[in-house]
């Protein structure tokens, strides 16, 4: 097969599908490292937050709406909050932090009382910059807002208490240090937690949040004001105070908040509880999510099934995802959030590119077995290689096949007889009626060679029954032979008359030819013989000889005569060949048949005197039959010129 063919052969294998994944990955790649499509990525991650246990040591005393009907409308008097500190201070709470703007003065005494309390127990306070920015770490703001002078110095120490939200307005950021010209503000809650000694250089992406509103132990403040809850649920916990009525709008929406506004104050003792337990969650960077990506695609470019049906492709996509997010939820279980969007869509996008590569390369493969085998062979060998097209290597291969070569004799002299048009009327009708046997009985056309014909069975379809399929086509040529030559003689036309050589054995089959143009063929000595065979008929009087390799492979239905051992040119040993013929015309001549098998022995033993008479009674019995006429002017040469000592019986071909 050409080389070049070969090249183009690996080239549809590889670089369909090579190029095509490579478009898709740099395409996906690119939009992943550009962060488009954000948001999506943002609302798929919220889905991996899954409810836990909250400590038990975090604690909100809730501004709720029963509270402000029990203490009144807010704001209120500062002495209600000192009041409450008094309440916690015996039980030594752990921090109280106040998710409260004390940024205006009240009345004096009020802002004493206040201060006097807020310096009895650990407690931090918030501050809030008016002119504030997230873009970059740490956080920006000016213009601070912050508690009274008189409470910040009591407090144990100051907060920001900011947490901006997202471009779709879901707060998920871990708040990060807030840089003022007043001075460096930790987060509320590392603050609340820094107080008692712990963190304050928490780190993380993202807010690892507990649970939806509610999650975090909460108890009223007018329950604790009237002394409903008992103190001790307050001992070194941390308290976290705030608003969580509606109406006084410090709700926020986060990824497990379901919907539902979560309390400003409760967000805070969230954090406080993913930092207490130090859970931080990071973001898989940029790079990292390309890597996914062009890994993904590899692997599945590399694994796909190649030419199977769409289930597989489905089958693939589904192992890949379930592997793939199975991994996203292990990762985030260990603290690392790996994008979910765009390697869901890689997979799903080279599965499908993957699928029309493989569709485009299964139509091309269609177009050029239909295109190309067409010629060669029946539409029901068309319609199985269509189906079953992993029958057909084109890139060459060793079987063992039955080549069948025929011929038609005398075929100068009847082109002689008759016009060129007549000519090429009549080898078109022979040509026609020898094509359809072969088709018929599965075979492939390989090749007219003018008025000669080259066939052959067990490719690309493997067939355990070529050489037997190869012998009816042969008997089946001369049956169809016989009707065209009675349409002939009514016509007044010339009679056809062929000979047939078939032999079986291996051969080298594929698309060969040259960079211009190549044909599904065969080559090798099994061909050569096959070709030699045909040309026997004519020194031996037959219509039809195979090979010994042939004859083994035949059932003991189709009938055959012995006739020689032969070395042909090309072939180093002898060959025995033998002679086919129909069930009618074994039979007719049954007796002559097994005489002649006693003449071969005979002949073969160098008893020229009984092989001559043996074959004299088979003459007698069979008029002009071929093969005994060879051997009997063999004879007469034997017998002036013996054969050379330890012959083996076989006669050396002079021509092809």
């Amino acid at each position: 097969m050409p080389r070049r063919w070969r090249r183009q052969n690996r080239a549809s294998r590889w670089g369909w599908p090579a190029s095509t994944v490579a478009a898709v990955v740099l395409a996906i790649g690119a939009l992943a490292f550009l962060d488009v499509f954000q948001s999506v990525e943002a609302r798929l991650s919220d889905r991996l937050f899954l409810s836990r246990a909250p400590r038990s040591d975090i604690v909100i005393v809730a501004i709720d709406d029963a509270s402000l009907q029990a203490v009144g409308r807010w704001p209120w008097p500062r002495r209600v909050h000192a009041e409450l500190i008094g309440i916690l201070k015996p039980v030594e709470p752990a921090v109280v932090a106040f998710d409260v703007a004390f940024f205006e003065s009240s009345s004096a005494a009020d802002d004493e009382a206040l201060a006097k309390a807020i310096a009895s127990v650990p407690t931090v306070l918030t501050v809030e910059a008016q002119d504030f920015t997230a873009r970059q770490r740490p956080w920006q703001g000016s213009g601070l807002l912050q508690p009274i002078l008189v409470l910040r110095q009591a407090a144990r120490a100051l907060g920001h208490a900011h947490t901006p939200a997202q471009g779709d307005g879901v707060v998920r950021v871990f708040p990060d240090e807030l840089v003022t010209p007043e001075g460096e503000f930790p987060p509320f809650a590392l603050a609340a937690i820094a107080s008692r000694g712990g963190r304050r250089d928490f780190k993380s992406d993202r807010i690892n949040f507990v649970g939806p509103p509610g999650t975090i132990k909460t108890v009223s403040y007018a329950d604790v004001l009237a002394g409903h809850i008992p103190a001790e649920q307050f001992r070194d916990a941390f308290v976290f105070v705030g608003a969580t009525a509606p109406s006084l709008h410090d709700t926020v929406l986060t990824p497990s908040s379901r919907g539902n506004g979560l309390a400003g104050v409760e967000l805070h003792a969230q954090i406080a509880e993913q930092v207490l337990r130090g859970l931080p969650l990071r973001v898989a960077p940029k790079q990292a999510t390309v890597g996914v990506v062009v890994a993904l695609g590899l692997l599945i470019a590399f694994t796909f099934p190649r030419g199977r049906r769409l289930r597989h492709a489905a089958l693939v996509a589904l192992v890949f995802g379930l592997a793939y997010n199975g991994l996203v939820l292990l990762a985030f279980s260990r603290g690392l959030i790996l994008n979910i969007f765009w390697p869901n869509v890689t997979i799903m996008a080279v599965v499908v590119a993957m699928v029309g590569v493989e569709y485009l390369a299964a139509s091309r493969e269609r177009r050029f077995i239909r295109e190309t085998f067409s010629r060669y062979v029946s539409p029901e060998v068309v319609a199985h290689l269509l189906e079953h097209p992993e029958h057909l290597r084109l890139g060459g291969e060793v079987r063992t096949l039955t080549i069948l070569f025929s011929d038609i004799r005398s075929f100068t002299s009847i082109s002689e007889r008759l016009a060129a048009g007549e000519l090429t009327q009549l080898l078109n009708r022979y040509l026609t009626a020898m094509s359809a046997v072969i088709l018929q009985e599965g075979g492939v056309l390989d090749k007219y060679i003018g008025d000669a014909i080259m066939a052959f069975w067990g490719a690309p379809i493997p067939m355990a029954d070529h050489a037997a399929r190869a012998v009816r086509a042969a008997l089946g040529m001369q049956k169809a032979l016989e009707g065209l030559n009675a349409e002939l003689a009514r016509e007044g036309k010339p009679k056809i008359a062929i000979g047939i050589g078939i032999n079986t054995g291996e051969v080298v089959v594929g698309n060969m030819g040259s960079q211009q143009r190549f044909d599904y063929t065969v080559i090798g000595d099994a061909v050569n013989l096959a070709s030699r065979l045909e040309g026997l008929n004519k020194i031996y009087g037959t219509m039809m000889l195979v090979s010994a390799e042939t004859e083994r492979e035949l059932p003991l239905e189709v009938f055959r005569r012995e006739v020689d051992r032969v070395a042909v040119k090309g072939k180093s040993g002898a060959v025995t060949v033998f002679e086919l013929m129909s069930g009618e015309e074994f039979e007719k001549n049954k007796r002559a048949l097994a005489v002649f098998a006693e003449a071969l022995e005979h002949y073969r033993a160098q008893r020229w005197d009984e092989a001559e008479a043996a074959l004299a009674n088979v003459l007698a019995l069979r008029l002009g039959d071929g093969p005994s006429e060879v051997f009997l002017k063999r004879i007469k040469v034997f017998r002036h010129n013996a054969p050379l000592p330890g012959w083996d019986g076989s006669w050396q071909a002079e021509t092809k």
